[in-house]
Protein backbone atom coordinates (compact mmCIF):
# COMPACT_ATOMS: atom_id res chain seq x y z
CA UNK A 1 0.00 0.00 0.00
CA UNK A 2 2.72 2.18 0.77
CA UNK A 3 3.91 2.04 -2.58
CA UNK A 4 1.33 2.41 -4.16
CA UNK A 5 0.77 5.67 -2.61
CA UNK A 6 4.78 6.56 -3.53
CA UNK A 7 3.68 5.78 -6.77
CA UNK A 8 0.45 7.89 -7.27
CA UNK A 9 1.61 10.91 -5.13
CA UNK A 10 4.67 11.30 -7.74
CA UNK A 11 2.12 11.00 -10.75
CA UNK A 12 0.64 13.88 -8.87
CA UNK A 13 3.70 15.69 -8.61
CA UNK A 14 4.53 14.72 -12.16
CA UNK A 15 1.13 16.13 -13.92
CA UNK A 16 1.08 19.24 -11.84
CA UNK A 17 4.88 20.26 -13.05
CA UNK A 18 3.92 19.74 -16.58
CA UNK A 19 0.89 21.82 -15.87
CA UNK A 20 2.05 24.80 -14.28
CA UNK A 21 5.79 25.61 -15.03
CA UNK A 22 5.65 26.11 -18.46
CA UNK A 23 2.78 28.63 -17.47
CA UNK A 24 4.94 30.54 -14.66
CA UNK A 25 8.25 30.42 -16.53
CA UNK A 26 6.04 32.03 -19.32
CA UNK A 27 4.76 34.26 -17.13
CA UNK A 28 7.95 35.72 -15.52
CA UNK A 29 9.28 35.96 -18.80
CA UNK A 30 7.10 37.68 -21.15
CA UNK A 31 9.09 40.81 -20.94
CA UNK A 32 11.45 39.44 -23.47
CA UNK A 33 8.55 38.83 -25.59
CA UNK A 34 6.82 42.07 -26.07
CA UNK A 35 6.41 42.73 -29.90
CA UNK A 36 8.82 40.31 -30.45
CA UNK A 37 11.57 42.74 -31.03
CA UNK A 38 14.94 43.06 -30.16
CA UNK A 39 17.03 46.32 -30.87
CA UNK A 40 20.89 45.78 -31.40
CA UNK A 41 22.49 48.87 -30.75
CA UNK A 42 26.47 50.09 -31.57
CA UNK A 43 26.90 46.95 -33.76
CA UNK A 44 29.24 49.06 -36.08
CA UNK A 45 31.93 47.83 -32.92
CA UNK A 46 31.62 44.13 -33.55
CA UNK A 47 34.74 42.10 -35.11
CA UNK A 48 34.00 40.17 -38.28
CA UNK A 49 32.77 36.84 -36.93
CA UNK A 50 31.41 38.44 -33.48
CA UNK A 51 27.68 38.19 -32.67
CA UNK A 52 25.17 39.75 -30.51
CA UNK A 53 22.38 37.34 -29.60
CA UNK A 54 19.65 37.69 -26.79
CA UNK A 55 17.50 34.91 -25.25
CA UNK A 56 13.75 35.43 -25.78
CA UNK A 57 10.59 33.84 -24.87
CA UNK A 58 8.56 32.26 -28.82
CA UNK A 59 4.79 32.54 -28.42
CA UNK A 60 4.78 28.99 -27.79
CA UNK A 61 6.72 29.85 -24.45
CA UNK A 62 9.64 28.38 -24.98
CA UNK A 63 13.15 29.76 -25.14
CA UNK A 64 14.40 30.69 -28.41
CA UNK A 65 17.79 33.09 -29.44
CA UNK A 66 17.62 35.94 -32.08
CA UNK A 67 20.99 37.48 -33.37
CA UNK A 68 23.13 39.19 -35.15
CA UNK A 69 26.18 38.33 -36.65
CA UNK A 70 29.24 40.76 -38.33
CA UNK A 71 30.23 38.22 -41.34
CA UNK A 72 33.91 38.17 -43.50
CA UNK A 73 33.57 41.15 -45.80
CA UNK A 74 34.12 39.30 -49.44
CA UNK A 75 31.15 36.59 -48.28
CA UNK A 76 28.58 37.78 -51.58
CA UNK A 77 29.65 39.49 -54.48
CA UNK A 78 27.11 41.84 -53.67
CA UNK A 79 29.41 43.47 -50.35
CA UNK A 80 29.82 46.69 -50.47
CA UNK A 81 29.14 47.53 -46.83
CA UNK A 82 29.02 45.81 -43.28
CA UNK A 83 27.42 42.21 -43.73
CA UNK A 84 25.52 40.54 -41.64
CA UNK A 85 23.81 37.26 -40.21
CA UNK A 86 20.40 37.59 -38.58
CA UNK A 87 19.35 34.28 -37.16
CA UNK A 88 16.36 33.32 -34.93
CA UNK A 89 17.29 29.40 -33.35
CA UNK A 90 13.79 28.15 -31.94
CA UNK A 91 13.03 24.67 -30.33
CA UNK A 92 11.01 23.90 -33.53
CA UNK A 93 11.91 26.64 -35.70
CA UNK A 94 15.24 28.14 -37.42
CA UNK A 95 15.85 30.59 -39.85
CA UNK A 96 18.42 32.81 -40.86
CA UNK A 97 19.71 35.06 -43.93
CA UNK A 98 22.61 37.47 -44.41
CA UNK A 99 22.27 41.07 -45.21
CA UNK A 100 24.35 43.93 -46.61
CA UNK A 101 24.39 47.17 -44.92
CA UNK A 102 25.66 50.39 -46.08
CA UNK A 103 25.33 53.81 -45.36
CA UNK A 104 22.55 53.29 -43.06
CA UNK A 105 20.40 51.33 -45.87
CA UNK A 106 20.01 47.73 -46.76
CA UNK A 107 21.59 46.69 -50.22
CA UNK A 108 21.48 43.15 -50.21
CA UNK A 109 19.70 40.13 -48.51
CA UNK A 110 21.05 36.52 -49.36
CA UNK A 111 21.90 33.05 -48.52
CA UNK A 112 18.33 31.98 -46.50
CA UNK A 113 18.35 28.87 -44.54
CA UNK A 114 15.32 27.58 -42.94
CA UNK A 115 15.02 24.09 -41.12
CA UNK A 116 11.69 22.50 -39.45
CA UNK A 117 11.50 20.06 -36.71
CA UNK A 118 8.46 18.05 -36.33
CA UNK A 119 7.01 19.70 -40.18
CA UNK A 120 7.63 21.54 -43.66
CA UNK A 121 8.50 24.81 -45.23
CA UNK A 122 7.46 26.33 -48.33
CA UNK A 123 6.78 29.67 -50.17
CA UNK A 124 9.96 30.84 -48.86
CA UNK A 125 10.75 34.41 -49.86
CA UNK A 126 13.34 36.91 -49.26
CA UNK A 127 12.79 40.27 -49.78
CA UNK A 128 14.14 43.56 -48.99
CA UNK A 129 14.00 47.44 -49.12
CA UNK A 130 16.04 50.04 -48.43
CA UNK A 131 15.29 49.88 -44.83
CA UNK A 132 14.90 46.25 -44.19
CA UNK A 133 15.39 42.58 -44.94
CA UNK A 134 12.82 40.17 -44.47
CA UNK A 135 12.48 35.90 -45.40
CA UNK A 136 8.65 34.89 -44.93
CA UNK A 137 7.72 31.23 -45.13
CA UNK A 138 4.73 28.87 -44.71
CA UNK A 139 5.10 26.48 -41.80
CA UNK A 140 2.91 23.21 -41.71
CA UNK A 141 3.37 20.49 -39.17
CA UNK A 142 3.59 16.53 -39.73
CA UNK A 143 0.11 15.58 -40.65
CA UNK A 144 -0.83 19.09 -41.89
CA UNK A 145 -2.50 19.70 -38.39
CA UNK A 146 -1.33 23.07 -38.45
CA UNK A 147 0.03 25.84 -40.59
CA UNK A 148 1.27 29.23 -40.40
CA UNK A 149 2.98 32.09 -41.85
CA UNK A 150 6.46 32.77 -40.35
CA UNK A 151 8.80 35.73 -40.87
CA UNK A 152 11.95 37.17 -39.74
CA UNK A 153 13.21 40.35 -40.61
CA UNK A 154 16.20 42.38 -39.93
CA UNK A 155 15.17 46.46 -39.97
CA UNK A 156 18.26 49.61 -40.00
CA UNK A 157 16.77 52.19 -38.07
CA UNK A 158 18.74 54.89 -39.67
CA UNK A 159 19.96 56.66 -36.42
CA UNK A 160 22.48 55.34 -33.57
CA UNK A 161 23.45 52.38 -34.95
CA UNK A 162 20.60 50.08 -34.58
CA UNK A 163 19.34 47.30 -35.89
CA UNK A 164 15.84 45.71 -35.02
CA UNK A 165 15.24 42.14 -35.55
CA UNK A 166 11.46 40.86 -35.58
CA UNK A 167 10.17 37.90 -35.92
CA UNK A 168 6.64 35.45 -36.03
CA UNK A 169 7.23 31.75 -35.42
Amino acid sequence: MKKFKLVLSTWVAIILCITVTPAAFAMGASENVGDQVVTFSDFTQLAENQCLEKSVIDSNGDVAVVGIERVVAGRSCYSTGSTWRVWFTGVTINAEFYMTVSNDAVTSVYDDSISVIGGTYEDDELTMTSTYGKLSFKVTSLGSIMSGKCWLKGTVTGSENKIDVTWRM
